[in-house]
């Protein structure tokens, strides 16, 4: 099963969050990290993966391009903690 009952689905909005999403906040956003730091530690650890692809940048922005059918950013950290980021406006830029 890859997303268990718990697995966290975010929003992302160029009004509430800024026009540029960097994998740092996707990986906040999507509630797979408590923190920034966390977040930082967690690539600098290489135990932070976006589409199961593991995040070796911590300044990396995200782009329509990574976006899973147009809309969707799945967010791992480590084996088992798994979020989802809805990010359709970054797709229609």
């Amino acid at each position: 099963m890859l997303f268990r009952s718990e697995t966290t689905v975010s929003s992302w909005t160029p009004a509430q969050h800024g026009d540029q999403l960097s994998v740092v906040d996707a990986l906040v956003l999507a509630q797979v990290v408590d923190s920034r730091g966390a977040a930082r530690r967690a690539i600098a650890e290489g135990g932070a993966y976006l589409n199961n692809e593991r995040i070796t940048d911590d300044a990396a922005i995200v782009s329509a391009n990574d976006l899973v059918h147009g809309r969707w950013l799945v967010m791992r950290r480590g084996k088992r903690t798994y979020g989802a980021v809805d990010a359709a406006a970054l797709g229609v830029r």
